[in-house]
């Protein structure tokens, strides 16, 4: 039986006299979610890789239902509403947890920045305010300012933070070919085993297909997606380059120690460029996350014919505040890490309902054929290898059990509100 489309209820984004956003402002929001991936050096290639797939399906789905407003919608097109509106609460619950973890960043790094000099105590017992707070200002900001007011803040700024990562790398390396010698960082000289940051590399890039939650405000979002992940994978790269020229120790596939690195050959200088990047860059993360959130839960209203209205923004980012705070929280160390990792989990999930709405794209395509395949197959690596690595550990499986609950609520969801959608439109028609 063929699937219901969402086809008919989306309207034209171009048609609405909302001008597009521009390839490098949509890019710039894609690349603020995965820009920390550049720090994974030749293991960002690997989360490149990852993406490219779901990247490729977006991108065919756009192609067949040119009027889908979202992500879930993209879905919805050939997997029906059901389908659509359990990828967009996924999409919503992983995406809450995104927002918090980058406004937590955000917060913890302005707030070591204003309490240098104090008790350390003192400062982590204050994490859950800053990063709380950090929370409402971006959400003040994205619930009332438009889409391409957040892009043309937000791309100026990650590119602007990529650039002086590049540079700085750039700067080290040259400066070690003119004769100085690197720098010895104690972790440098026990690198970690591939396999034990396979799933972090692979999940590095996970949120690049943040644009298409406003898909028909994106001209090309295919192209825009790609263009994110090119660069940050070209920064990666000049980054390890760095990393491995200043840092004396054996072969290590990521680029982390290059921060240390930086102020060791520059002193405060290096170490205020680094943190002047850090604030750039999160400050990017935070809004584009925020953004998108906001965004997601707006969408869900209008697919069950209800309006957005500001107390439903609201409340999606006091949800995001909270969970900052418990991000935050220092004695909640362990529920963080279950939370963050479900996070991720649940975006392996969205990326499988896209994969599966691809292939259901009317013509014959063996590339969608093996994505269909492919996508799902790496979702198990992602749910698997940690547990087998930890030894079936309680904090592995309850991240996989939170993830699955978190499917499950948005699958039961999904059929709840989906009913009484479809009993008063019988009635008004009545």
């Amino acid at each position: 039986m063929p699937k219901k489309s969402l086809e008919a209820q989306a309207q034209p984004g171009t048609g609405s006299g909302e001008r597009v956003l521009g390839t490098w402002q949509a890019a710039g929001l894609s690349m603020a979610v995965i820009v920390s991936a550049a720090q994974y050096g030749l293991g960002a290639l690997l989360g490149a890789a990852v993406v490219v797939p779901v990247i490729y399906a977006l991108a065919r789905l756009r192609r067949y239902a040119p009027h889908a407003r979202s992500t879930a919608e993209l879905v919805g097109a050939t997997l029906g509403p059901k389908a659509a509106t359990a990828a967009g609460i996924v999409q919503l619950l992983a995406y809450v947890v995104l927002a918090a973890k980058f406004a937590t960043a955000l917060g913890s790094l302005l707030l070591l920045q204003f309490s240098s000099g104090e008790d350390p105590a003192a400062i982590f017992s204050w994490l859950p305010v800053a990063a709380a707070g950090a929370a409402i200002v971006v959400g003040a900001i994205v619930c009332w300012a438009s889409t391409r007011v957040i892009a043309s803040l937000v791309a100026p700024l990650v590119i602007a933070g990529l650039l002086i990562s590049v540079y700085l790398a750039v700067a080290v390396t040259a400066r070690v070919a003119a004769g100085s010698d690197p720098v010895v960082i104690g972790t440098a000289a026990t690198p970690g085993q591939l396999s034990g940051q396979l799933v972090g590399f692979g999940l590095g890039m996970v949120g690049v297909e943040l644009i298409t939650v406003r898909a028909a405000r994106i001209a090309r979002p295919g192209r825009s997606m790609s263009l994110a992940v090119a660069v940050v994978a070209v920064a990666a790269v000049v980054l390890w380059v760095g990393d491995h020229r200043g840092v004396a120790g054996p072969w290590r596939w990521s680029a982390k120690l290059l921060g240390e690195a930086v102020p060791e050959f520059y002193a405060e200088a290096g170490r205020t460029w680094m943190t002047i990047t850090g604030v750039v860059v999160g400050v990017a993360a935070a809004l584009a996350s925020g953004w998108a959130v906001v965004r997601v839960a707006a969408d869900l209203a209008v697919m069950r014919q209800a309006r957005p209205n500001t107390i439903a923004r609201v409340v999606v980012m006091a949800l995001v505040a909270v969970t900052a705070a418990v991000l935050s929280a220092h004695g909640a160390r362990w529920i963080a890490t279950v939370i963050l990792g479900a996070a991720f989990l649940l975006l392996m999930a969205l990326y499988v309902f896209v994969t599966e709405a691809n292939s259901r794209v009317p013509g014959d395509s063996v590339v969608a054929w093996w994505v269909r395949l492919v996508m799902p197959a790496v979702a198990v690596v992602a749910v698997v290898k940690p547990v087998a690595d930890a030894q079936f550990a309680s904090l592995q499986l309850a991240t996989v059990i939170a993830a699955a609950l978190g499917v499950c609520a948005a699958a039961a969801a999904a059929a709840a509100l989906l009913y009484p959608a479809r009993g008063s439109h019988v009635d008004d028609e009545i």
